[in-house]
């Protein structure tokens, strides 16, 4: 399955496309199930340089693409950063906790309150 044909493949090319999907050269789309049975296939055409489009139900939902596109995406941040606008993030991403002297069930309350009200 998957590159020898078995499988149905699509190649689109996406200049004109906004943001991190626009590409110049085609970019292959497959299902998650051809992926499933073809990773190391497909892996080997990323790291050849090739784009891989993924999608379930025919809805794109991931795309396969080579590291170095995630250091020029660092590299990008860190230029945003320098100009002030956006903020790294200081620490890793944990679980976000309830305002202070308020438990979980004070911040239930607090929504259904105001859903209640009709804010």
């Amino acid at each position: 399955m998957g590159l020898d044909g078995h499988t149905k493949e699509t190649r689109i090319v996406l200049r004109d496309a906004p943001g991190p999907l626009r590409r110049k050269a085609p970019m292959k789309i497959i299902s998650v199930s051809t992926l499933k049975a073809s990773l190391s296939e497909y892996l080997d055409l990323v790291r050849g340089g090739e784009d891989v489009l993924i999608t379930s139900r025919g809805k794109a939902v991931a795309r396969l693409s080579r590291v170095e596109d995630l250091e020029a995406h660092d590299a990008r941040i860190a230029r945003l950063a320098r100009k002030g606008l956006v903020r790294p993030r200081k620490g890793p991403i944990g679980r976000v906790k309830p305002p202070a002297g308020k438990g979980a069930s004070g911040v239930l309350a607090a929504l259904l309150e105001e859903r209640r009200k009709g804010r």
